[in-house]
Order: structure tokens, then C-alpha cells, then sequence
């Protein structure tokens, strides 16, 4: 026999997976309206000088197209995440390299 706790415990799990997914694509979705157009253009930003870049684009076209800069931002961190991970492996790995 189950406990009432661990019972309600279970119905519940379903709810916060999907509060989790709810929460990740809302980082995705573009509910703003443009106040006004801004090129595709500000992405080589990120794409050049990575999370520097992306903070530079989103610093820049924050007011006026809030989704874009937000974009511009996520690319600039999800290209710079290999390069750290490949950094920290390296650095963490050239004492050992005897």
C-alpha cells in the first residue's frame, strides 16, 4: 500500500517536467513586437566574436527588437560553450601531458 505523500508525490511529477519544458521553451519564443526592424545582419556579431559579440548585439537592439537581441545573445553563448568546454579539457589536461 502507497502512502497519500508518496501517492500525491507521483501525480505531481508529470506537472513539473512539464513546468521544465514550459520554462526552456519560453527562452524560444518570441512574444515582442519589433518597435522597430533590425537586419540579420547583427548575428555576425555573435558569430564572429562569440558571447562578446552576442552581449554587443543584444546591448545594441535591446529597445527596438527585444527577440532578436535575445537570439543574438543565445547564439553568441552557444558558440562560445565548445570553445570553454575544449579549454577547460586542455588546460586541465597539459600537466599531465609528461
Amino acid at each position: 500500500m502507497v502512502s497519500p505523500a508518496i501517492e500525491s508525490n507521483i501525480a505531481d511529477r508529470p506537472v513539473d517536467r512539464l513546468r521544465i519544458v514550459e520554462g526552456i521553451l519560453s527562452l524560444l519564443r518570441q512574444d515582442h513586437i519589433a518597435k522597430r526592424y533590425r537586419s540579420r545582419l547583427w548575428f555576425i556579431l555573435p558569430v564572429a566574436l562569440n558571447i562578446i559579440g552576442g552581449v554587443i548585439a543584444y546591448m545594441a537592439i535591446r529597445h527596438d527588437d527585444p527577440d532578436k537581441a535575445k537570439n543574438c545573445l543565445l547564439v553568441g553563448i552557444l558558440l562560445f560553450a565548445p570553445y570553454a568546454i575544449f579549454w577547460t579539457m586542455f588546460l586541465l589536461a597539459a600537466p599531465f601531458a609528461d
